[in-house]
């Protein structure tokens, strides 16, 4: 803003500069304080005034003065014709940011308003960046069951908090491979995709964190009660399907004080199975995402097949029983927790009738359904049956229930196509293909019949490969990663040392010293 009371001055400074250039905008003139008073009252968003000093009604230093006890964020250049040190004093002690003479040097002008707008933009960016971990902070501790303090929530009642929740689908089939810091930079991406596309595609400023395993909360924040809902939900789907991601999302529908955040958290979280049953990517919460609460018959008769099936002497394969569960559940509309709940109660049952039948007291197994499962982080009916498959295998295997079975040659078969094509990027799926069986019965066969997961075994034949050409051959190990099947050198670091407890270049010179102290007779 340009406050002077020679309109001649006050256009020359307006229109003789482009200020444009400088992503600067004259948003008005005064001809002297008050009507700057008046001007700053009603449209509070001038981050600078250049002002004279000799004006009528209210000169350039009451202006100064208004403006440091009420609009303290406001700079101000002062420029005068009056060469007057006192006049200097004053304006210093007034949070006057520099004090120029006329005539003024437009060039010594433009350079102290740019470094002024610098200054700005650093204290601006600053102060959102300090709020942004308050906020965050906020809503961290509601989550964590933590009361917030009533002054803390009167401090920030006009910031609205926009919240949604993604998730990735088939989370815990797709991490149990991975290896702890794998997993973090899985998180870390996912973070970043959803933050870049809200920060730089929709510009909302916004802060994330994971508030479960598989559960990340993103929230939008503004002093303003407007966001365009369906803008997000398109760019953020568009760009998923771009960057080929799995993700599901629910989006709150509307904005929420920052008080307010642990029950809106709860509403986000309780729309997962909504979106399960209706096999939706994305949904936006409104009184209609409700799960009709219809009365679901449990499925004795499948559960009495399924034991029978694990306790006789049949040949009959399990899993085409809890696919006809699933599917059951599916039919029924029963939501994750619910499945969860009757597949906890099959696998008690089978520890019941086993110990009824051994005549044993109560006894522990390391099954997936006696711990609690998280229906965010076990997120579909897939990787649910995947779970009681691998118990029932478990089951069978560890209580010596295990019956001669004609499937040993099948895992005869894999192994002769894996010892063949483990230097390849081989995968397990199509492993099963080769030998005709479905990929989940393979996992879950492979690992009964090799006490090992299909990772780790065609990682202990790749390893010990790798060993062998560490000792015998000239090869980088880079190369040698690369020979045996890894397709990331740091991955393959990894594994050789979770096999070996040396890294491969340790494991080459201890190989190389231990020979050289062969061939020294040592």
């Amino acid at each position: 803003m340009i406050v002077d009371d020679e309109p001649i001055i006050c256009r020359g400074l307006k229109e003789t500069i482009q200020w444009e250039q400088y992503d600067i905008e004259i948003v008005g003139t005064a001809c002297d304080g008050r009507q700057a008073v008046e001007f700053i009252q009603s449209q509070p968003y001038v981050d600078i005034v250049i002002t004279d000093i000799r004006m009528p009604n209210m000169d350039g230093l009451e202006l100064a003065s208004y403006i440091y006890e009420n609009h303290s964020s406001i700079r101000i250049i002062i420029i005068s014709g009056y060469d007057d040190f006192e006049y200097a004093q004053k304006a210093i002690k007034l949070g006057v940011k520099d004090y120029l003479l006329k005539p003024v040097d437009i060039d010594e002008l433009v350079n102290k308003v740019s470094k002024i707008t610098s200054e700005i933009e650093t204290e601006k960016r600053k102060n959102k960046q300090l709020l942004q971990s308050q906020l965050k902070t906020m809503v961290m501790q509601q989550i964590a069951h933590k009361p917030l303090k009533f002054e803390d929530i009167q401090k920030y009642k006009e910031i609205k908090i926009y919240p949604f929740v993604s998730l990735l689908k088939d989370y815990g089939h797709q991490v149990r491979q991975l290896a702890t810091d794998d997993i973090n930079e899985l998180k870390r991406r996912w973070m970043s995709f959803i933050e870049k596309t809200v920060q730089n595609d929709c510009r909302f400023d916004c802060f994330s964190f994971f508030a479960e395993e598989n559960i990340l909360l993103t929230c939008i924040f503004s002093d303003e009660s407007k966001i365009n809902v369906m803008d997000l939900v398109d760019r953020l789907q568009d760009n998923l399907t771009k960057e080929n991601y799995s993700l599901l999302l629910i989006f709150s529908d509307g904005f929420v004080e920052i008080g307010s955040m642990e029950k809106k958290y709860t509403k986000l979280k309780s729309a997962l199975s909504y979106m399960i049953l209706e096999n939706r990517e994305s949904i936006i919460l409104s009184s209609q995402n409700t799960i009709k609460q219809e009365y679901r018959e449990y499925p004795f008769d499948l559960e009495k097949k399924l034991i029978n099936t694990i306790f006789s002497n049949e040949k009959s394969d399990f899993t085409a029983l809890t696919d006809t569960l699933f599917t059951y559940f599916i039919d029924q509309k029963f939501s994750l927790e619910e499945a969860v709940q009757v597949c906890t109660e099959i696998v008690r049952k089978m520890i019941i009738h086993y110990e009824s039948l051994v005549e044993k007291g109560p006894m522990y197994f390391k099954l997936n359904y006696l711990e609690p499962i998280n229906i965010y982080t076990y997120n579909s009916y897939q990787v649910l049956k995947e779970l009681l498959d691998e118990d029932l295998a478990t089951f069978i295997n560890q209580l010596g229930l295990k019956r001669a079975d004609p499937n040993d040659w099948i895992i005869q078969r894999a192994k002769e196509y894996i010892s063949k094509y483990y230097k390849t990027n081989i995968k397990a799926n199509e492993v099963a293909d080769a030998v005709n069986i479905s990929p989940n019965y393979f996992s879950t066969l492979f690992k009964l019949k090799t006490g090992k997961s299909f990772t780790n075994y065609v990682n202990d034949l790749r390893i010990r490969e790798a060993k062998t050409l560490l000792a015998e051959t000239p090869f980088r190990i880079s190369e040698i990663a690369k020979i045996v099947g890894f397709q990331e050198y740091k991955y393959f670091v990894e594994v050789f040392k979770r096999h070996t407890r040396m890294t491969p270049s340790e494991y080459r010179i201890l190989y190389s010293h231990n020979e050289s102290q062969k061939k020294n007779g040592g």
